[in-house]
């Protein structure tokens, strides 16, 4: 290994940076953080007491 080389030591640097944004997602999150505002479990969405409720159509007529 080539440890005495900058290159190497540039390219391994990007390798664990790509690596832990790949990684990080599938991290459990901790308790306290509420969500990132966007996700579907994050505040009223997750509710589901506050769920949307939708007609079913076809071909533009009314279903049920």
């Amino acid at each position: 290994m080539p440890y005495d080389d900058w290159q190497f030591w540039v390219v391994t640097l990007l390798a664990v940076g790509g690596l832990a944004l790949v990684i990080r997602p599938l991290l459990p999150r901790r308790k306290g953080n509420v969500g990132c505002g966007t996700c579907p479990t994050a505040g009223s969405a997750a509710d589901p007491s506050v769920g949307k409720k939708t007609t079913l159509t076809i071909e533009g007529r009314r279903v049920g």
